[in-house]
């Protein structure tokens, strides 16, 4: 399961490689007062504006960085059309997906097979004690001097 995710997450990763383009994008509005705290870097909104394709110019208030300036640049990710998009998935990140699926693929074996031998010993546990009720049932009266069920005195 894990190198069929592994395979499948590559393949995936090749495909937005090919599509996602990281291109250069110009500050052209000062960034927004609000300022939010991500991964340890206070970000804000600005305008920005992009050429890609050749050619096709966007822009757009996309997050930067807090105290970015007027006409400094930023990288985005673009899409074959020049809209904003994310940065291709990375061969990491493909393998940590492996991993998961394949960790979890061997939990819910280890479970099912857990699961399969815990019915199996119940089975046999209640086997166990109706053959040991049956046994006990025959020696109980001679052990006690109490007759059979069905039996009268010294019908031994």
């Amino acid at each position: 399961m894990g190198l069929t995710t592994m395979d499948n997450g590559l393949r995936a990763a090749a495909e937005q490689a090919r599509h996602h383009h990281p291109v250069k994008a110009t500050t052209i509005g000062e960034p927004a007062r609000h300022v939010s705290t991500r991964a340890g870097a206070a970000t804000t909104t600005a305008r920005v504006e992009w050429e890609f394709p050749a050619g096709s110019h966007h822009a757009s208030a996309l997050p930067v960085l807090a105290g970015t300036p007027v006409g400094h640049t930023v990288t985005l990710w673009v899409d074959d059309t020049g809209a904003v998009t994310s940065a291709p998935r990375t061969g990491a990140e493909a393998a940590s997906d492996a991993v998961a699926a394949g960790a979890g693929s061997a939990g819910l074996i280890t479970l099912a097979g857990a699961g399969v031998v815990l019915l199996r010993l119940r089975r046999l546990e209640a086997r166990n004690l109706a053959e040991w009720e049956h046994g006990w049932e025959r020696v109980e009266p001679g052990w006690f001097g109490r007759p059979r069920h069905g039996r009268g005195a010294g019908d031994d």
